[in-house]
Order: structure tokens, then C-alpha cells, then sequence
């Protein structure tokens, strides 16, 4: 496998695995926070559990990134944002270095 998107709640087995293989990771939080802001719009146009499993998700997807990065991880960037408009990569950048991926523990 080329490359893992998402990958908010990866297990250690996993982290070697993608390791051993050269397996990217694409973590994509910004659609995770696109979810967490869509379900707070009122009316949502999003079932419930959407924004709730989002929000459960992004708690554990900068650990993740962090467990990745610390094993080795090849880290790429990217937002799946296809369905809720483009042009706002840069984001993605941001949220990167908010959840702990400095200069200093890059790919």
C-alpha cells in the first residue's frame, strides 16, 4: 500500500507495518474540523453522529501523527477536501504543526 489517508486512530502494529513497507500518511484533519464545523451550523445538514465521531477522531488523530512521525512515518499533506470546496490546503499545514509536526520531527 502507497499511502494510508486519514489515519486517525493508528495502533502500533500498523505504525511498523507502514514503516517496513514505506507507506505514506496523509492525516487529513482539516476535514475532520470541516465535519466538527458543519454539525454546529443549526439546522446541520449532517446526521448527528457525524460531527460527534469527527470530534472523537481528531482527539486521537494528532496522537496518531505523533506516534507516526516519532517511528518514521513518511508524512504527506493533504485535506480529502473535495466535497466541501478547495483551495485551502495551507490549512492542512497549519493543523500539521498545531498536533506536533515541527521542522524537527518531519519525514
Amino acid at each position: 500500500m502507497d499511502c494510508i489517508e486519514h489515519g486517525a486512530a493508528l495502533d502500533d502494529a500498523l505504525i511498523e507495518q507502514m514503516v517496513r513497507q514505506g507507506t505514506w500518511l496523509v492525516p487529513t484533519f482539516t476535514v475532520l474540523r470541516r465535519v466538527v464545523s458543519l454539525g454546529q451550523q443549526s439546522p446541520s445538514p449532517l446526521p448527528d453522529y457525524m460531527p460527534r465521531k469527527a470530534l472523537q477522531l481528531l482527539e486521537v488523530q494528532s496522537l496518531s501523527l505523533l506516534k507516526a512521525l516519532d517511528a518514521g512515518v513518511k508524512i504527506a499533506l493533504g485535506t480529502d477536501l473535495g466535497s466541501f470546496g478547495h483551495g485551502k490546503n495551507a490549512e492542512e499545514l497549519a493543523y500539521l504543526v498545531e498536533a506536533g509536526m515541527t521542522l524537527c520531527r518531519r519525514s
